[in-house]
């Protein structure tokens, strides 16, 4: 099991518990070790970046399909659904919750929204 203890709670965990107290000092220095490894591994990362290559973009028209907040007659939702069309072609960016979710499809439709037309998908993260 791998669970977080606040550094507030420390104190009272050393005084109520002496076996505790040495596995917390590890687990300290392990995370600072590991945070200083990771700053290490950014730095190089960003110093070793290069420009991506990508070809300019006239212009964008940006749609969006599913937002928390909406307009009257539209269903919204705590996720992001937004379909971008361009002189190169068109994305779809993220699904909102996903097809067990009504609000896409619902306000796609009322949108005039043709699935048929995204040439491509970004999803941003799984929910």
């Amino acid at each position: 099991m791998n669970f977080k203890i606040a550094p507030q709670w420390w104190p009272i965990l050393l005084l109520s518990s002496p076996v505790l107290f040495p596995l917390l000092v590890i687990k300290f220095f392990l995370f600072l070790r590991n945070r200083r490894l990771a700053s290490g591994h950014n730095a190089e990362r960003v110093q070793n970046a290069t420009p991506l290559g990508m070809p300019e973009v006239e212009n964008v028209r940006l749609s969006v399909l599913v937002d928390w907040k909406k307009k009257r007659g539209y269903l919204g939702d705590a996720a992001v659904s937004y379909f971008l069309e361009t002189n190169l072609g068109s994305l779809l960016f993220d699904v909102g919750h996903g097809p067990e979710n009504p609000t896409l499809t619902v306000n796609a439709k009322k949108m005039g929204f043709d699935m048929e037309a995204v040439q491509a998908l970004a999803i941003s993260h799984l929910h």
